[in-house]
């Protein structure tokens, strides 16, 4: 018969990744996810960001969009508009597509 679950960690400071399965402290590991029950993403932020480079790798216009906002947010540094990556296309003025 299998035993009762033990949890080894604090609810209230830490989170499991369901992806790696590590628990971490939830404010430093965890990003913000407004309609989940605790708050946060379920999937750490190291996790999120091997996902998203391997994602970059396979497709090339997620590839060119991630060099072009970082080259641009590179040259203008501060006097980058909110928002910059996001609305990427609408500053640069063209689209970008592969």
């Amino acid at each position: 018969m299998v035993g009762p679950i033990v949890r080894n960690f604090n609810k209230k400071t830490h989170k499991k990744c369901i992806k790696c399965r590590n628990v971490w402290p939830k404010e430093t590991h965890f990003g913000v996810h407004e309609t989940s029950s605790d708050g946060y993403q379920s999937i750490c932020k190291n996790c999120k960001g091997l996902m998203n480079k391997k994602n970059r790798n396979k497709n090339v216009s997620q590839y060119l969009r991630h060099h072009v906002a970082t080259r641009c947010l590179t040259q203008l540094g501060e006097l980058a508009p909110e928002g910059f990556t996001k609305d990427l296309e609408k500053h640069l003025g063209y689209k970008i597509s592969a």
